[in-house]
């Protein structure tokens, strides 16, 4: 009797030891993460920016430019799909800029990141005054009427 007590631990021990590990999760996948539209004017605008999504939730939206609110943003993705939509404000510098927004998909056992690009456009060139001139000119000392001129490029309204 004491030698079956032995051998049924000893075979309670080897049962035991026999069970595999449960396999890790994957990680999540981000396809297809696109802005619409990918490029606003100088003026700004909204924008949606979206992503096919597996494996995760939630997905978080975020940036580290000052020029787009609504971030961060965390939204569902578990149903295969994220998205939200931000605000790019205006463009005041003298070229076109690249604004980088992530997606994080948080998954079980690990994230996964992706990052998209909004294109703020350049503004307009800043207007250009030549050739002011007076007729007649000299104008005569004792006054009368004068006629000015001016070639201007880039204006939507001139003011004397």
């Amino acid at each position: 009797m004491t030698a079956v007590v032995i051998l049924g631990s000893v075979l309670a021990g080897v049962a035991g030891s026999a069970q595999a590990a449960s396999p890790k999760p994957p990680k999540p996948v981000i396809t297809h993460y696109v802005a619409s539209p990918p490029a606003v004017p100088y003026t700004g605008g909204t924008v949606t920016v979206s992503a096919t999504v597996a494996g995760a939730s939630p997905c978080v939206f975020s940036t580290t430019s000052p020029e787009v609110t609504g971030l961060p943003a965390t939204v569902a993705c578990d149903s295969g799909t994220a998205s939200t939509i931000v605000v790019v404000g205006n463009n005041t510098g003298r070229s076109s800029e690249r604004l980088k927004i992530r997606l994080t998909a948080d998954g079980v056992a690990a994230d996964t990141a992706a990052v998209t690009t909004i294109t703020v456009g350049p503004p307009p060139p800043k207007p250009t005054i030549s050739n002011f001139a007076t007729a007649p000119d000299p104008v005569p000392y004792t006054g009368g009427g004068v006629t000015l001129s001016a070639s201007v490029t880039g204006a939507t309204k001139c003011t004397f």
